[in-house]
């Protein structure tokens, strides 16, 4: 759910009305176009975790344990990724928060309402509404994952229950299956020393 929002707003920005909002809120020299780099990185981000989102759930339908391992790897990149890319946003911050904020500060004092820069005000008016309406969408699909996660768990626990005992009414102690009884014996002993 996360990936299709960041890849939304990744879109939005480069394709849709977004490019023109960001470029009149905060123009960037033609030789620099980072706003829309970002963008770009955005629907690339977004397509990331999507893929691998789809990816981890059909591993753990399939309990494929080669399609679980990708996953697992892809989700170690992709931590790494926003590890890598929260430091530089650390150490680039200040000089980009201070240079943009300047920046939108000016024009909000002289361009916003004033006649003849109509785009600038429609551009920031747009921009707020959108924030809006993105963060009740995302916060949305966070909690209706969250509860589908909890519910998913909640049955994988009560099946590995029964699974388990159902095992253990079976094969512990009989013939042809002692590896399985000294195995469940030797967890009972580690439980109790530990």
């Amino acid at each position: 759910m996360t990936g299709v929002a960041v890849m939304v707003v990744g879109v939005w920005c480069v394709a849709g009305d977004g490019r023109d909002v960001m470029l009149a809120l905060a123009p960037t020299p033609a030789d620099t176009p980072t706003l829309i780099h970002l963008a770009y990185g955005l629907v690339g981000a977004g397509g990331v975790v999507l893929l691998t989102s789809i990816l981890g759930v059909w591993a753990a339908l399939r309990e494929n344990k080669c399609g679980l391992g990708m996953y697992v790897t892809i989700v170690v990149l992709v931590i790494t990724g926003e590890v890598a890319v929260g430091v530089l946003g650390v150490l680039y911050q200040l000089r980009a928060v201070n240079s943009l904020g300047e920046s939108l500060t000016d024009r909000l004092k002289t361009l916003y309402g004033s006649p003849g820069h109509e785009t600038f005000t429609l551009a920031v008016d747009y921009v707020q509404y959108q924030y809006v309406t993105i963060v009740v969408l995302v916060i949305t699909g966070e909690v209706a994952v969250g509860v589908l996660g909890v519910l998913y768990q909640l049955r994988a626990v009560n099946s590995l229950g029964e699974s388990l005992t159902d095992r253990l009414k079976t094969l512990y102690g009989s013939p042809g299956h002692e590896t399985f009884t000294l195995a469940v014996d030797y967890v009972q002993y580690q439980n109790l020393r530990g």
